[in-house]
């Protein structure tokens, strides 16, 4: 059903239409939010805590911002440092999964991006990696390359042969479609000796990073 025929479909049946449900969580994002920021104004935490309640209060902006730019289609392009997000992502991942989540010590980098879109595609591919290698695996992320700019995320998980197909594909469609957005390609291979590689590289965007032998980060 296209989006006339849906938003009749609403109105005739009273139902609300996505935007408007959009609309909606947007305010309970911004709701949770100020409770949790009144959290960490006004108690004590231990600092494991307090640590975990400021990744919440990080992943409920990441997702106001997802529910505004798609209300308005608007994309904005900013330059986004790299590091601090992977840090970000790196450490939720982390607490919220049973696997090894590590961020290589060297590389930086900066993109000229929609950072929504970036974050998008960094959360969805890290996802599949710790669904994929599972507890007691081990999922690896790293800054490869300044030129052009490459992100490299692996795991030791069985690979794509030893996963259900449903499960090797969960995501994969939108980090395809937003790569695409933010003028990046994908590449998938094997990790030796088993586990998937996914290189995300960014051949259409402009980019500043610190200079490296062979353009390789060491």
């Amino acid at each position: 059903m296209d989006g006339a025929r849906a938003r009749q479909a609403a109105e005739a049946t009273g139902n609300t239409t996505p935007r408007d449900v959009l609309h909606d969580i947007g305010h309970e994002i911004v709701t949770l939010g100020y409770l949790i920021e009144s959290i960490l104004a006004e108690v004590a935490l231990p600092v494991p805590v307090r640590r975990r309640a400021l990744l919440i209060s990080q992943q409920a902006d990441r997702l106001r911002a997802l529910v505004d730019d798609t209300i308005s289609g608007v994309h904005r392009q900013e330059v986004v440092a790299v590091r601090p997000l992977l840090e970000e992502l790196v450490t939720q991942a982390e607490l919220a999964h049973p696997a090894r989540v590590v961020l290589a010590p060297a590389g930086s980098l900066s993109l000229e991006v929609d950072r929504t879109a970036l974050w998008r595609i960094l959360s969805n591919l890290l996802t599949n990696a710790v669904h994929a290698a599972g507890p007691g695996g081990r999922v690896d992320v790293a800054i490869t390359r300044q030129l052009p700019p490459t992100i490299e995320i692996s795991d030791d998980g069985p690979g794509f042969d030893g996963m259900p197909a449903r499960r090797a594909g969960r995501g994969l469609a939108t980090v395809a479609r937003l790569s695409r957005a933010c003028g990046a390609t994908t590449r998938t291979s094997a990790r030796e000796p088993r586990g998937t590689r996914v290189e995300i590289v960014f051949t259409g965007v402009a980019a500043e990073g610190v200079e490296h032998d062979d353009d390789r980060v060491r």
